[in-house]
């Protein structure tokens, strides 16, 4: 771990490398550190299940997407590409659901 934490005063690209050469860690966990740590308002988060509906569905009202129709649409918003997703996720308006709600589960009943 002190390796990783002498590489954090370097530039971020040998940061993003040593974490991904941790087993485990992959582009969308890279992504979202680079949003939630390092504050870039640039990165979009690919491989998600969520995210890639709701931009079509804020930007376009398209209810469905995928990454490449939403980085599609987010490029005109470079540089602040996941600003403009954050600003979705704040307006609290959804695609409309695909498939019935499971009921509540609680644990205590099982």
């Amino acid at each position: 771990m002190s390796r990783l934490s002498a590489e954090a005063l370097a530039d971020r690209a040998r940061v993003e490398g040593a974490l991904g050469a941790v087993r485990g860690i992959g582009p969308w966990t890279l992504s979202c550190l680079a949003t939630a740590t390092w504050g870039d308002a640039d990165t979009v988060i690919t491989g998600d299940s969520g995210i890639p509906s709701m931009v079509p569905w804020m930007l376009a009202r398209e209810s469905r997407g995928d990454d490449a129709r939403m980085l599609a649409l987010l490029e005109p918003y470079r540089p602040h590409r996941y600003r403009v997703i954050r600003l979705a996720f704040a307006s609290g308006s959804r695609p409309p659901r695909q498939a019935p709600r499971v009921p509540d589960q609680p644990i205590r009943d099982r």
